[in-house]
Order: C-alpha cells, then sequence, then structure tokens
C-alpha cells in the first residue's frame, strides 16, 4: 500500500490552520525540537489554546467589518516560552490572512530584530525542525523584501499595501509612518536598562501612548512580558485602560481595582507560585530555583516570577499589614477626632501632570492621646486647575465644618519657583468668597531626595497600627495602592500628601497610658475657641494637647521631618 505523502500534508496543513496548539507542535515543529525539553503540555496548552480563542475572535470582528480593536497580555513569569508562543502566533494569523502587517517591538531594535529572528528563519524554511515550509511553503520571496528587520512575504497576495508582513521597531527609534494590523511589543523594559536611565518606565509609558494612533482602528496590540514595577506599562496600560478579563490564574486581591466591564485588555495571567506556594512550572522553575532567585533578589523575584511587584518581603508595607488597619465606621469617634486635611499640588508643575500625577486633597481625623489617625476620605484628579482645587478644597470644610468637627489645620508643599504666597492668597480668596473662615495653612517641607524616605517613614506607623482605614471611604484604594509600592510606582502623589499626617508639625506622637475604655462623643479641650477660628499654629496646637495630658509614653517612630 502506498502511502499518501501529499494527503498528509493536506491534513495536517488543514489542522494547523484550525488549531493553534497543533500549529505551535508541528509547524513550528516544537514536539520534533529536541532542544525544547521544558516544553510542558499542561502550561503550555491553555496558553495555546487562549490565544487561538482571541486570535479568532478578532478575525472575525474584521470579516464582519466591526472596527474594534483588541488588546492582549501575555503576562506570565521569565522563562514560560512567552516569546517563542507569540512569535509562532504571529505566523499562524499570517497563515489565517496573508495579507496582514504585524511590528515586533521591544527596548531597542536590535532587540526587536532578536526577537522576530526564528520567524525569519522559520519563514523561510531555515529551521531544520520546524514543518511550516513543507505544510505552506517557502515563504521567501526573491523579489520581495526579505531582511532579519522587515520582510514582505511570498504568501502576500495584496501588492498594494505599503507596511511588510513583518516589521520591527524600537522604544527609542519610535514607530511612526505606517499604520500595521498588528503591534506586539515585547518586554521594552530590562533591569540594565533602567541602571542606566532611571527615566526609563516613563518613557516606555509615554511611547505606549504614541502606539494608540499608529494601530489600526480594528487592529490587535500585544503585550507578552513581565513586570519591573507598578509603573510599567502593565501597571499604567491596566489602569488607564483597564482589563476586561483575566484567564490562566485570577489577580492578587489587591491588583483587582483595574478589572472593570468596560475594560480594554483581555489578559493571561500567571506567577510562579500557586496559592498554596506550590511552583506552577517545576519543569523550569523548580522549587530550589525559585527559593535562590527569592533570596538574590526579593523585589526581582516579586516582579519577575510572581508578576506581583508590591509582594515583596522587602516593600515597607505589605497588602497583609493594611488589612490590619480597617475598621467599621461605625466605630469610629467622629465628634472626638481632631481633624487635618493635607494637599499635593500638582499642577504648579507641568511636567508632572503630563506624566499623570494627580493633584490629592486627603483628610485625616486624629484621636487625641493616643497617636491614632483615620484616613477620612481623600480626593484627586490628574486635571484639576487651581481653581477646580480650591474649590473642591473649600466644600470639603464647609462639610466638615456642617458637622461641628474641628479643623487644627491645612498643609500643602512649601512653594518654590516664584510662587511664594500666592498659593495662600488664592486659597483666602476662595474662602473669603464662600464667607468661611480658612483653617491654619501650613507650608511644610516636602520633595527631593528625601521623599520616599519620608513615605516609608510614614509607612512604619502603618505596620505600627496607628493608621485606621475606614471601610468604603472616597479615596482609600487609591492611597493604598501607593502605599504598597513604595520606591516602585511611577506615582507617588496620594502617599506624599498622606505622610504630611506624621509630620512633626501635625502628628502629635504620644498615647496616654491606661487608654480610656470609653471615648466620649464630645470632649472639650482647652484652645477649642482658637480651632473654631483657624488663628493658632501647629506647635501651639500641640502644646495645648500636651498640657492636658499627665503621663505619656513615646511611640516606636519619631514624627517625620
Amino acid at each position: 500500500m502506498n502511502w499518501d505523502l501529499e494527503a498528509e500534508r493536506e491534513l495536517w496543513a488543514d489542522i494547523c490552520r484550525r488549531d493553534f496548539w497543533w500549529f505551535f507542535r508541528e509547524a513550528w515543529g516544537i514536539d520534533h525540537n529536541p532542544k525544547a525539553r521544558s516544553f510542558t503540555p499542561r502550561i503550555h496548552k491553555p496558553i495555546c489554546e487562549w490565544l487561538d480563542r482571541k486570535g479568532k475572535e478578532w478575525l472575525a470582528s474584521r470579516r464582519n467589518k466591526r472596527p474594534v480593536s483588541k488588546y492582549l497580555a501575555l503576562l506570565v513569569p521569565r522563562e514560560f516560552w512567552k516569546t517563542t508562543l507569540t512569535g509562532a502566533f504571529l505566523a499562524w494569523l499570517h497563515v489565517q490572512d496573508p495579507d496582514l502587517s504585524a511590528y515586533i517591538g521591544s527596548e531597542s531594535l536590535t532587540q526587536a530584530e532578536i526577537w522576530f529572528l526564528p520567524i525569519f528563519e522559520t519563514l523561510r524554511g531555515s529551521n531544520v525542525y520546524a514543518r511550516f515550509p513543507w505544510l505552506y511553503g517557502n515563504w521567501e520571496a526573491k523579489d520581495r523584501r526579505y531582511s532579519k528587520f522587515e520582510v514582505i512575504t511570498a504568501a502576500r497576495r495584496d501588492t498594494s499595501i505599503k507596511e511588510p508582513s513583518f516589521g520591527t521597531w524600537g522604544v527609542a527609534t519610535g514607530l511612526t509612518g505606517c499604520h500595521p494590523d498588528i503591534l506586539d511589543l515585547d518586554d521594552p523594559i530590562s533591569y540594565d536598562r533602567l541602571e542606566r536611565d532611571s527615566s526609563w518606565l516613563d518613557t516606555v509609558n509615554a511611547h505606549v501612548d504614541t502606539l494608540l494612533p499608529v494601530l489600526k482602528a480594528d487592529g490587535l496590540m500585544i503585550w507578552p512580558g513581565t513586570r519591573y514595577g507598578d509603573g510599567d506599562h502593565f501597571g499604567e496600560g491596566f489602569r488607564k485602560l483597564g482589563v476586561k478579563s483575566v484567564d490562566g490564574m485570577p489577580f492578587p486581591d489587591h491588583s483587582t481595582d483595574c478589572i472593570r466591564p468596560n475594560g480594554k485588555f483581555e489578559v493571561y495571567f500567571l506567577q510562579g507560585r500557586e496559592m498554596d506556594r506550590t511552583p506552577v512550572f517545576p519543569e523550569q522553575w523548580p522549587e530550589w530555583r525559585l527559593l535562590e532567585s527569592e533570596v538574590s533578589s526579593s523585589l526581582r523575584h516579586a516582579a519577575q516570577i510572581m508578576n506581583d511587584p508590591s509582594s515583596s518581603a522587602y516593600n515597607p508595607l505589605t497588602m497583609l499589614q493594611v488589612n490590619q488597619c480597617w475598621v467599621p465606621k461605625e466605630t469610629v469617634p467622629f465628634a472626638a477626632l481632631k481633624y487635618t486635611i493635607h494637599c499635593d499640588t500638582a499642577f504648579w508643575y507641568q511636567e508632572r501632570q503630563a506624566r499623570g500625577d494627580e493633584s490629592v486633597i486627603t483628610v485625616w481625623g486624629h484621636l487625641p492621646g493616643t497617636g491614632d489617625v483615620y484616613f477620612i476620605e481623600g480626593h484627586g484628579s490628574r486635571i484639576w486647575r487651581s481653581e477646580e482645587f480650591s474649590e473642591k478644597l473649600v466644600q470639603i470644610v464647609q462639610r466638615l465644618r456642617a458637622k461641628r468637627w474641628r479643623i487644627a489645620m491645612i498643609t500643602d508643599e512649601r512653594e518654590m519657583f516664584g510662587k511664594s504666597g500666592a498659593w495662600e492668597t488664592l486659597l483666602r480668596n476662595a474662602f473669603h468668597n464662600v464667607n468661611l473662615a480658612m483653617p491654619t495653612f501650613v507650608q511644610l517641607q516636602r520633595g527631593g531626595t528625601q521623599k520616599i524616605k519620608r513615605i516609608t517613614n510614614a509607612a512604619g506607623y502603618w505596620v505600627d497600627g496607628h493608621v485606621k482605614l475606614i471601610e468604603g471611604t472616597p479615596g482609600v484604594d487609591d492611597l493604598i495602592k501607593q502605599m504598597t509600592t513604595i520606591g516602585s510606582s511611577s506615582h507617588d502623589d496620594w502617599a506624599d500628601a498622606a505622610a504630611d499626617v506624621f509630620h512633626k508639625d501635625v502628628y502629635v506622637p504620644m498615647r496616654r497610658i491606661g487608654r480610656p475604655s470609653k471615648v466620649s462623643e464630645s470632649p472639650s479641650y482647652p484652645g477649642d475657641e482658637w480651632l473654631k477660628t483657624g488663628n493658632i499654629t501647629g506647635r501651639e496646637l500641640i502644646k495645648l494637647y500636651d498640657k492636658q495630658n499627665i503621663q505619656f509614653e513615646q511611640t516606636p517612630f519619631e514624627a517625620i521631618d
């Protein structure tokens, strides 16, 4: 009996065209490559099936002429084959539609060419393990461009398309003058680059913004990669555009705020460990190697292996510690608290607003004699101007005073760059316009190289249990997000404003020995007459409260300078 080799070829070509899982194994040659020792169907088949499903959804929407772009993120740890899988996926999409144009981008043009090389070699028949040329023919055409940075395949039918079948770009070089169907941005960040350029995360995020008008209205964006910090392109992209769905493993509880019904990204997410701490991919990352990675650098392990930059043991504040700060609203002695308001005004600095910093107002309540502070509420905006900020601040003060709550002071950063006195004057005018006495305004020295140190010092009070978070209070999620990513977040405006509550001119770092079992709802304190008018400094206020008490003990943390 003669074996019909042509019938076998046609059968396998059809199977691989219909199913990306079999395309990856047969056409891409993974099953025949002896070097693919860590190939594991338990890990890689679900990823292939996810890519298959998302790719077919995108192709179907284009055939139905529904101009809707699709955003995919393959967010998995190092060495989980993300680049190999997405490279094969791009080739599989071209088998479905040979007229597609796909660009592969990375940190540099050279790195993008390295990611493109397996596609380049496989399509031309140079990969001895792949069956692609046998199934679909040699796609290198002598009369068409076929270089290591740009390719027009022999399979392309529409010769009027100006974009190549495959192209490459780097973050530094940019991507202009073309509108491809697919953009594959593969790990545009490296630790080497971050060490050489401390602003590289901002550079990448700004570059990602420029890609939005480049991609066609019905295009496909793919982000394979791992995390480098809360402010990387995954963190910023998920916050700005939202996450529509998560497959693979669920996001950590503290990272679910970006998931929303109108989200843009569809994510396949994996971590190096299961919830019970067992290795997810022991064939590549066995227990001993995971431990070695964590000991070598906890911060990098949290980002690169766990895809959760805030989970590092070296973070000053963890979500587990934050969870100990929650208190029910009905247990908060609002009338007994002394209130302070702390601001961070990004609108004075155009470069801060341009990179996404918010102007923030946070309200805190101090329980006298205890050292405990309650986060009452917070509000922020990236587009507030000075008059809008002032209006919001006046509204907050009006609302608090309507409840007969005592506001001791408002704080903000000390004025710089020629605006000395201008901001306080603007605020006083805003309060005067509504016939309201403005609370004492105190300007504090912030910023500079000590910012992270101040915020880290503030985190110590959270760990010590002096910070109380009220369930459901406005702005609490924004504050927690930044407090649990100190030093790794691209934005720290909420944390910066909140650190003022522990400044030495604001915070009373004492607590009474033998704390009373019950707090009166309407206590009377020396100096209330000054609090009502607001004509008292922070130092004078501290002295008044100190006189009220007989015995104190120092808290474990010093007030922040």
